[in-house]
């Protein structure tokens, strides 16, 4: 078993830099990730490869400053996995 397997984690930022780089650890860990960042495209290139280490993950777009963005990037983590861990 992997130390975060069953756990739910929204990473913003996960299209490129510390962001990508703690989303890919967590999948590797075993949590589920929803991956977020403005930029949708780079966060699916990350989710790819999150997928190919054996992880699970979806892409979301989310703009942090937008509450609304905020919300639906939650109601998807919740929609997709039930819950949200970290």
């Amino acid at each position: 078993m992997k130390l975060l397997e069953g756990k739910v984690a929204i990473v913003t930022g996960a299209g490129s830099g510390v962001g990508r780089g703690v989303a890919i650890a967590l999948a590797r860990a075993g949590a589920q990730v929803v991956a977020s960042s403005r930029t949708v495209s780079k966060v699916e290139t990350a989710v790819k490869e999150m997928e190919a280490a054996g992880g699970e993950a979806i892409a979301v777009q989310c703009d942090v400053r937008e509450p609304d963005d905020i919300a639906a990037c939650a109601a998807r983590a919740v929609d997709t996995y039930g819950g949200i861990d970290a």
